[in-house]
């Protein structure tokens, strides 16, 4: 299909050529398609970059027309699970292919369905998102739907992004920073007003924010980590590693960035220390709206994706397992090895939020249930452990559920319970194991 012909198509048409192209590469050999003259497959590619940069803006389109037709986001679905088969080949077959064509030819056309992708997400200047124009729209009830409703089709791009890191990850960053920046603000100038009796909702311009930085917090989720729901310690990609080694940024600067994100950022500082930071900053910033009395202007679905992507960080990155890699960036070493001052920090600091979060009177439960899986991310891998067992809050942990049982369900009491629990579990020291079991058993 010719891209110039390609707005003559039906969208019938334009699923069922979609499903063809998938079938395609999902059964033929690796070997057959590694031998596909390069006049041949150089224009096949550059056609499919076409046919799915079409598809992504049509879906943009349909979601934002029609809640009913969902012909373009199917027929997207299958040309993204096609360019994860094709770039997630780790065959001998696929490394010939790729060096017989350069890496130039798939980089180039991965940027531009990342670009693609990432704009259809996204609001202007960056992207092409509709603004809300609609003060009725009810953005903060929508919570994980999107988590849920678009894993598949985030997984497949996250291997896009991975594949080209040492575009993506810069872009991510520089809008994710850009909206957090703008939102923190959006936030004080509007508690300097000092206006009452008021939500989200009140404030396109607010919940264009939160949109964008909700989708991009996903975005940048999926690209990072393996979204898993389980505790289990999670390897590192191995495109995210080699591109922050490539990198050689400082990590004493990517530390001081880490810790004070609110500073000029250098191009230098590693990518993926930017991104973690922005998301602290993030917690930074809902919290003191929050103690400035104003925590109807904090969005309920942002929070709980900043914590879905907090414990994915922690579950991959903090206190990783060092003799695992063969080699590691000076930012990873620095800011992220069980035994740095970046783990330190950042350990505290999850432990502060999940803390306010749960203690909070305005906290949904959606929220909580969040939280209560951040905490136990930190609280059940050993070197994790170890590094919270000497923080200050540490000993605060046991009474959380105390002050909660007039606002948490039966279900988020067992988990909180079965998490604190947990965390006993890996205290070595006597003394303090005693001290903490008095804390959560004797109020029972």
């Amino acid at each position: 299909i010719k891209s110039k012909h390609l707005n003559d198509i039906s969208n019938k048409i334009m699923y069922n050529t979609a499903l063809t192209i998938q079938k395609m590469i999902f059964l033929l050999p690796t070997g057959i398609i590694s031998e596909i003259p390069e006049s041949e497959l150089t224009p096949f590619i550059k056609h499919l970059t076409d046919y799915t940069c079409y598809l992504i803006d049509a879906s943009r389109l349909e979601e934002q027309t029609s809640f009913d037709e969902n012909t373009y986001q199917s027929a997207l679905d299958l040309l993204l699970e096609t360019w994860f088969k094709l770039l997630i080949y780790t065959s001998e077959q696929f490394a010939i292919m790729s060096q017989r064509l350069g890496l130039r030819c798939f980089h180039s056309n991965a940027v531009e369905v990342f670009n693609s992708y990432t704009r259809s997400r996204i609001g202007p200047p960056e992207g092409l998102r509709r603004p809300v124009v609609d003060s009725s729209h009810d953005f903060v009830e929508e919570d994980d739907e999107d988590r849920s409703s678009y894993r598949e089709q985030l997984a497949n791009f996250a291997a896009i992004s991975r594949y080209c890191c040492s575009h993506a990850l810069p872009s991510m960053c520089h809008v994710l920073e850009s909206r957090i920046v703008t939102l923190e603000t959006t936030l004080s100038d509007l508690c300097s007003r000092t206006i009452n009796n008021v939500d989200i909702n009140d404030f396109p311009m607010l919940v264009d924010i939160y949109e964008d930085i909700h989708w991009l917090l996903l975005l940048a989720g999926f690209t990072l980590t393996d979204e898993d729901s389980s505790d289990c310690q999670a390897i590192i990609r191995s495109e995210v590693l080699e591109y922050s080694i490539s990198l050689k940024s400082s990590g004493e600067l990517s530390l001081r960035h880490l810790i004070n994100p609110e500073l000029p950022c250098p191009n230098s500082i590693d990518s993926v220390v930017r991104v973690i930071a922005a998301a602290c900053r993030l917690s930074a910033i809902e919290r003191r709206t929050a103690d400035l009395g104003h925590p109807s202007l904090i969005s309920p679905q942002v929070s709980a994706s900043g914590m879905w992507f907090l414990r994915n960080i922690v579950r991959t990155y903090i206190g990783f397992p060092e003799n695992e890699y063969s080699e590691l960036s000076d930012a990873f070493a620095v800011c992220f090895t069980a035994d740095s001052d970046g783990a330190v920090f950042l350990v505290n600091t999850l432990l502060e939020k999940c803390i306010f979060v749960i203690r909070s009177s305005h906290s949904e439960t959606e929220n909580i249930i969040e939280s209560i899986a951040l905490l136990r991310s930190v609280l059940t891998f050993k070197d994790r452990m170890n590094i919270a067992i000497k923080q200050p809050d540490f000993l605060r942990l046991p009474s959380l559920s105390d002050s909660l049982t007039h606002k948490m369900n039966s279900e988020c009491i067992r988990l909180l319970q079965c998490t604190l629990s947990t965390a006993a579990s890996y205290i070595n020291d006597a003394s303090m194991r005693s001290k903490y079991c008095d804390a959560l058993l004797l109020p029972i």
